[in-house]
């Protein structure tokens, strides 16, 4: 199945992305985590630049470090409202202060699209602050906190879009939600990873945010489909098990201390 774009490729670019859906960047607010310079973050958000959006949300650890991607944004349209969140995604309490932020901020008054793009790949073994393995910890729980924290400013939007990076690499995962610190076997850096910023090796920081703009942006992707090479996947059937959907729900829910919905 494809996108509405049947001649998008593993080769498009994101601007030619945003070209294609300029009626769907102009004048709407957009959320990226991970927006660090020379990644894939940094070129979604300058992509979007070219949309004229009215405003673009850079939320990571160290807003200093990418006040160079803050500063290419406004050399593109300096009528862009630029607001830098500081968001460390391997901390519950910096994941609530910067949904907060955002939440509070008079120039988001909704979220139309939330690009949950940061991730890390392939760490040593460590635990963070709030015990819980930090891939594990900065890919998914982070993620999944501040998503549903978000939701009340998703929800004001007309449409709202939530698109979540990952790679090919969630087939080898099976989801073992009983042992996810790796007490009981030995730890894997790989088998810890389940959603981490997709990287194509073959691929520029230009082409390689295309397919999640096309995310974001073509209103033809199915809710919940996976993308690869900006068309419609089939993804692994592990990661559309319902059970074990329901499983990382909870366990999720249970590490950062609520309940959502």
């Amino acid at each position: 199945m494809s996108a509405t774009h049947s001649n998008f490729h593993q080769a498009t670019t994101g601007d030619e992305v945003v070209a294609a859906f300029a009626d769907r960047v102009k004048g709407r607010v957009f959320v990226v985590t991970g927006p660090s310079p020379t990644g894939i973050g940094a070129s979604t958000l300058t992509s979007l630049a070219q949309g004229h959006p009215a405003a673009l949300v850079l939320a990571g650890r160290t807003p200093s470090k990418f006040q160079s991607v803050v500063d290419e944004i406004k050399a593109i349209d300096a009528n862009i409202k630029v607001v830098s969140v500081t968001l460390d995604l391997a901390s519950i309490a910096s994941t609530r202060a910067a949904a907060h932020a955002i939440l509070e901020h008079p120039d988001i008054p909704r979220v139309d699209v939330l690009i949950n793009n940061a991730g890390i790949m392939a760490t040593p073994f460590a635990l963070t602050a709030d015990g819980i393995e930090s891939q594990f910890h900065a890919d998914h729980v982070g993620h999944f906190l501040l998503t549903n924290l978000l939701l009340p400013k998703l929800r004001a939007a007309p449409a709202p879009v939530i698109v979540n990076l990952t790679s090919s690499g969630h087939r080898f995962g099976w989801g073992d939600f009983e042992d996810y610190n790796f007490e009981r076997r030995p730890y894997n850096g790989w088998d810890a990873t389940r959603d981490f910023e997709a990287v194509d090796f073959q691929k520029n920081l230009a082409q390689g945010c295309s397919t999640t703009l096309v995310a974001a942006l073509d209103p033809a992707v199915p809710n919940g489909a996976y993308l690869n090479d900006c068309q419609v996947y089939a993804p692994s059937p592990e990661s559309v098990d319902l059970k074990k959907a329901e499983a990382l729900w909870a366990l999720s829910d249970k590490l950062v201390g609520e309940s959502f919905e």
